[in-house]
């Protein structure tokens, strides 16, 4: 599910942010109580406002050389593919931190960055060891595989799993195959480029035609980027098969401007880096500017790479139909504007290998986002950026309350529905044919598309802050009520 990493020691990243658990560590005997009652402090407060925040964790003993090795391994390695799996940095640090802590061990300390995870255990009677575990790879957003991980770490931090269990099970995972074959999540990346069509007013035609344009794309991408090309270049070379493609049809009399325009909108919507705004939004309001900074530099040459593309397409586009520039959209339906997010949530959660056991909650949360965003945007007349933070933030507190009881991951459940429920699809169109025109009004509407995507990621992250507060003031309050 993961590539093999590389381990190694004596380099240190460059503006990492350092998780330190404690400062000295190793036997209890003989240690300054003063200081154990510090370092209990420290680690309370590292993971005050996380999942693990409240657990009680048993005093730091003694580690050979050897198992000192193992547990450092495991947990890098634990790290790391909860990072290849899209989980959010703050998530991986706590992780990181509570997880040793469940096995112990004391005077560990970690220095996350863009590119490496790197763990020093500092004991106060022997000499400290240094590991590095390389993060080499793009976050594959695996659900599947991100719900698993989160309940590996889950039943470390409770004391259910051991170091040598925890690396058996990595095995297992790293071994294990996908969630659905390569041809359902083809279907599934097929279903949703059909419904985003929809949403954005397509007609019949453009929806059946919409999912051969998303594979042929998709599967080009994937072609590429096997073959070695960077993510810039694969990303432009997407957007040139999506604007020519769409600005052919026409051409050939297959579709009319309206659905042509629908067609387009749809398939832009899935080059949108979306995940990577998502990450360097929350990154930043968590403070961890260096990796925040890493993923903003990422989106940013996506982002890039979408406008070139569009430009390579200009000549093209400006001899087909020039006409595609004044074709309005057509806005669905409450009710059918609800059941084609909720399908295109069933697709997206397959293409981004969702178990079976996550769609209905994933379809849920899409739900209770695209009724958010619509009645802002029909009844209340909310500008289109403001609704979508609105929106993403409801399903944000949605997901981060009913995760922890189903045992399943709150960002997985929130990434599927965000297709369909809020993305600027219309907006993108504009101002990438407009840039392609050579109109004066395109940066006005790649602004606007750049607004409403960072008020997803910001409305996102507020969600999830304000959905753990909850459920944590909840479960304490229970708590209380049952004693």
């Amino acid at each position: 599910m993961w590539p093999a990493g590389r381990r190694g020691g004596g380099r240190r990243s460059v503006g990492a942010c350092v998780v330190s658990m404690s400062e000295a560590g190793g036997s209890v005997r003989g240690r300054n109580p003063v200081r154990l009652d510090q370092d209990r402090e420290a680690l309370r407060a590292r993971l005050r406002g996380s999942p693990y925040e409240g657990v009680k964790f048993p005093p730091p003993r003694e580690f050979s050389s050897q198992d000192a090795h193992q547990a450092m391994d495991t947990v890098l390695r634990l790290g790391r593919y909860l990072y290849l799996s899209g989980a959010s940095t703050r998530r991986v640090e706590a992780a990181l931190v509570a997880a040793t802590a469940a096995w112990g061990m004391g005077g560990v300390s970690f220095d996350l960055s863009t590119h490496s995870i790197q763990c020093q255990y500092a004991p106060t009677t022997a000499r400290a060891l240094h590991r590095v575990q390389v993060l080499s790879g793009n976050p594959a957003q695996q659900l599947a595989g991100l719900i698993a991980l989160e309940r590996l770490a889950e039943g470390v931090v409770r004391g259910r799993v051991g170091v040598t269990e925890a690396a058996r099970r990595l095995d297992v995972l790293a071994a294990g195959s996908a969630a659905w074959p390569w041809w359902v999540t083809v279907l599934g990346a097929a279903l949703l480029a059909s419904m985003l069509c929809l949403l954005a007013g397509g007609s019949v035609a453009a929806a059946l035609l919409s999912p051969v344009l998303a594979v042929a794309v998709q599967g080009a991408g994937r072609i590429l980027g096997r073959g070695g090309a960077p993510p810039f270049f694969v990303t432009a070379c997407q957007t040139v098969m999506v604007t020519v493609g769409a600005a052919l049809l026409p051409h050939w009399g297959v579709l009319s401007g309206a659905g042509t325009v629908s067609l387009a909108a749809a398939n832009l919507i899935l080059l949108l880096p979306i995940f990577q705004v998502i990450s360097s939004t929350e990154d930043s309001v968590l403070g961890y500017s260096a990796i925040a900074a890493g993923r903003l530099s990422t989106m940013l040459v996506l982002l890039g790479a979408i406008v070139g593309g569009a430009a390579l397409a200009a000549p093209l586009i400006s001899q087909l139909d020039t006409d595609l520039r004044n074709t309005a959209f057509r806005a669905l339906p409450f009710a059918l504007t609800l059941v084609t997010s909720s399908v295109g949530a069933i697709g997206n959660a397959v293409f981004m290998g969702g178990p079976p056991r996550l769609i209905p909650w994933a379809v849920a949360t899409a739900l209770c986002g695209a009724c958010a965003n619509v009645l802002l945007l029909r009844e209340a007349g909310m500008p289109t950026a403001l609704a979508a933070l609105c929106a993403t933030a409801l399903m944000g507190v949605l997901a981060a309350a009913i995760a922890p009881p189903l045992r399943l991951s709150a960002r997985a459940l929130v990434l599927p529905g965000l297709a369909g429920a809020v993305l600027p699809g219309p907006d993108a169109y504009r101002s990438l044919l407009h840039l392609g025109l050579g109109l004066s009004d395109a940066p006005r509407y790649a602004a606007t598309v750049l607004v409403i995507v960072l008020c997803i990621g910001l409305g996102t992250t507020l969600g999830a802050l304000l959905g753990d507060i909850g459920y944590r003031w909840t479960t304490a309050l229970t708590r209380l009520h049952l004693r």
